[in-house]
């Protein structure tokens, strides 16, 4: 686990990492977490990542300062999806596709049972998150249109069952989003990474027990 060192401005009894919660006192001293009994913990409970998986800045300066911008289709450069949609971390415990997040920026929420889908002029580009090429569809839709550009997955596509997932896992979660839902294992509850990530509370105990998405180390 990574702890960052104390930040000297920083007052003594608030989180380390510049959240600005106040903090408990230690119960018991432990070196690896930096608990001294009696004294201020350095960090609120499961804060300690902070600083590496949300910088300081804004989530709208963080995310445009990911996406390079040509004449047609702007492309995402931070991390992708095995399909190649790219990932966007909100806060320390939720991931979001980088086109939804283009598309919240820019429109607003997206409504209920809605997706967001892409019409990219130059043909098939899910790592694009040009406003202009994304579009809100029903989950017909969104079937329909994978069946249209060939990325129709199904249980019996020998690459999904190997990894021990099907379809509907592969579009909810990815590599990244599976290591942060076993971190989290002990700092949130179940039922709220399964609200996060909008998946069922049975899929987060397989993930978390290691039974599902095997591969992910």
């Amino acid at each position: 686990m990574y702890y960052p060192p104390p930040d000297p401005t920083i007052p003594a009894g608030l989180c380390q990492c510049g959240c600005g919660h106040a903090t408990m006192i230690a119960t018991q001293n432990n070196i690896k977490s930096r608990w001294i009994k009696g004294q201020p913990l350095p960090f609120v409970r499961g804060h300690h990542m902070r600083k590496v998986l949300n910088p300081r800045g804004t989530m709208e300066e963080r995310f445009w300062a990911k996406v390079h911008k040509t004449e047609n289709c702007w492309l995402w450069t931070g991390g992708h999806s095995e399909d190649g949609y790219g990932i966007f971390s909100i806060n320390a415990d939720t991931l979001q596709g980088a086109h939804r997040v283009s598309w919240i920026l820019t429109h607003g929420p997206i409504p209920d049972g809605l997706w967001v889908l892409h019409n990219c002029p130059g043909g098939d580009n899910p790592a694009c998150v040009n406003p202009g090429h994304l579009w809100l569809g029903t989950a017909t839709d969104n079937n329909q249109d994978m069946s249209r550009k060939g990325r129709h997955f199904t249980k019996t596509r020998p690459e999904i069952v190997a990894r021990g997932t099907a379809f509907i896992h592969r579009v909810k979660l990815n590599d990244e989003a599976v290591k942060v839902i076993r971190f989290l294992r002990g700092i949130k509850l179940q039922w709220q990474i399964a609200a996060a990530y909008h998946i069922d509370q049975t899929m987060v105990s397989k993930i978390q027990l290691r039974q599902w998405w095997t591969h992910v180390p």
